[in-house]
C-alpha cells in the first residue's frame, strides 16, 4: 500500500484530488445546491452550517476504508488480475466496512460531546439501529465502480508512459548504434586520404593533419551531443571538403555555397556528412576526367535546405553505393529524429547525382 503511494509519481496528485472531490467537495456542494434551490430562507443558516460540519466529519471517517480498498484491494489484486483474491477481499471488505462504520465511525462521533446536539443525536440513532448493513449496498457498489474506473484510467496512463519510455530508450540506442557505425566509417575514409598523400610525399600532408585534428575534435566532443548549432555543423563540412579537396587535381571543381545561417538553429551532429562522403567516394574518386561537386546550404524560415550535386564517372561500378552505410544510416536517423519534418530526394542520371534535403530545425 505505502509502496504504491510512494511510486505512483505524478498520478498521486490526481488520486488525492479525486478522493478530496468524492468525500469532501461534492457532498458540500450538494448541500450548497440544496440550500440555494430548496431552502432559500434566513432561518436555515444554522442548519446549513451544521450540515457542512457533518459532511466534513463524514468525509474524514469515510475516506480511510476506501483508501485501503483502492490501494490494497484494487491495485494489488484487481489490476494484477488476481480475480479470486479480489472477490474474497472485496467480501471481507464489506464485512469490515460494517464493523468500521458502526464501532469506529458512528461510535466515535456519537461520543464527541463538543459537537452540536443534533449531530450527536443522529449518530447515536445510527449506532443503535439494527439493520443488516449500516450503509447502502447500492451506494457502496457504485463507489467501488467509481474507484475501479480511476484505477484502470491511471493504469492505462502508466502503461502508455512506460511504453513511451521504452520507445525513447530504443530510439536512443538506435541513434548510438548509428553514430558508432558512422564515426569509424568517416575516419577510415579520411585516414585513407592521409595515407595516400603520405605515400606521395605531398607537402599537403601537414595541413591535412591539422584539419583532420579539427575534424576529430568535432567528432569527439561536439558529435556526442544531441544537438549542435548549425554553423558548427557547416564548419565541420567545410573542413571535411578542404581535407578531400587537397587530393584532387586542378581539373576537379569543388564548390560549397553557404547562405543565411542564423545562430539560433540546432541540428543533429554529423547529419549532413554522409551526403558529402558519398559525393567524394562514388563521384570524384571514380572520375577519370573532369568532375565536380557543387553544394548549397541555406536556411529559409526554420527549414535547412541542402542541394548537392556531383558528377558521375563515365564508367561506373555498381551504384549500390546509394545504399551504403553512410546514406543508409542517414535515412534511418532522419526517420528517427525528424519524422514528418524532412524531405529527402535523391536522383541520378548518366552524368549527375543529385541530393535535395529540406529539414525543419528547432532552436
Amino acid at each position: 500500500m505505502f509502496k504504491d503511494w510512494k511510486n505512483g509519481g505524478r498520478f498521486k496528485g490526481l488520486e488525492i484530488l479525486f478522493f478530496f472531490l468524492i468525500f469532501f467537495l461534492f457532498p458540500i456542494l450538494t448541500d450548497i445546491e440544496f440550500r440555494v434551490n430548496e431552502q432559500p430562507c434566513q432561518s436555515c443558516d444554522n442548519r446549513f452550517s451544521i450540515a457542512i460540519l457533518e459532511r466534513m466529519i463524514s468525509g474524514f471517517f469515510s475516506i480511510w476504508p476506501w483508501l485501503f480498498f483502492y490501494y490494497f484491494i484494487l491495485n494489488r489484486f484487481l489490476l494484477t488480475k488476481k480475480y479470486r483474491l479480489f472477490i474474497v477481499t472485496t467480501i471481507l471488505f464489506f464485512i469490515a466496512l460494517e464493523f468500521y462504520t458502526v464501532y469506529v465511525y458512528y461510535w466515535t462521533v456519537s461520543h464527541l460531546e463538543f459537537l452540536p446536539e443534533s449531530i450527536l443525536r443522529s449518530y447515536r440513532r445510527y449506532y443503535q439501529s439494527l439493520p443488516f448493513f449500516h450503509f447502502s449496498v447500492v451506494y457502496v457498489v457504485t463507489r467501488m465502480l467509481i474507484f475501479m474506473s480511476l484505477a484502470y484510467y491511471i493504469k492505462s496512463n502508466k502503461q502508455e508512459q512506460h511504453l513511451r519510455i521504452i520507445q525513447n530508450q530504443k530510439l536512443e540506442a538506435d541513434l548510438r548504434y548509428l553514430k558508432a557505425q558512422m564515426e569509424p566509417h568517416f575516419f577510415f575514409n579520411t585516414l585513407n586520404n592521409l595515407y595516400s598523400l603520405a605515400l606521395q610525399g605531398s607537402a599537403e600532408t601537414a595541413p591535412l593533419v591539422a584539419r583532420l585534428s579539427d575534424l576529430m575534435r568535432y567528432v569527439i566532443y561536439e558529435a556526442k551531443k544531441d544537438l549542435v548549432p548549425v554553423e558548427k555543423e557547416v564548419e565541420f563540412i567545410k573542413n571535411y571538403i578542404s581535407v578531400h579537396a587537397i587530393r584532387y587535381r586542378t581539373g576537379i571543381d569543388i564548390k560549397l555555397e553557404v547562405e543565411n545561417l542564423p545562430t539560433s538553429y540546432l541540428i543533429q551532429p554529423m547529419l549532413l556528412l554522409p551526403f558529402f562522403e558519398n559525393a567524394f567516394k562514388h563521384g570524384l574518386e571514380e572520375e577519370v576526367e573532369k568532375g565536380f561537386i557543387t553544394g548549397l546550404i541555406t536556411i529559409q524560415g526554420s527549414q535547412l535546405i541542402l542541394e548537392l550535386k556531383n558528377s558521375l564517372p563515365g564508367v561506373r561500378q555498381n551504384l549500390s553505393s546509394e545504399n551504403g552505410i553512410g546514406l543508409d544510416n542517414t535515412r534511418k536517423r532522419l526517420d528517427l529524429l525528424y519524422p514528418g519534418k524532412h524531405d529527402l530526394q535523391i536522383s541520378s542520371d548518366d552524368n549527375v547525382y543529385s541530393v535535395f534535403l529540406k529539414l525543419t530545425l528547432g532552436t
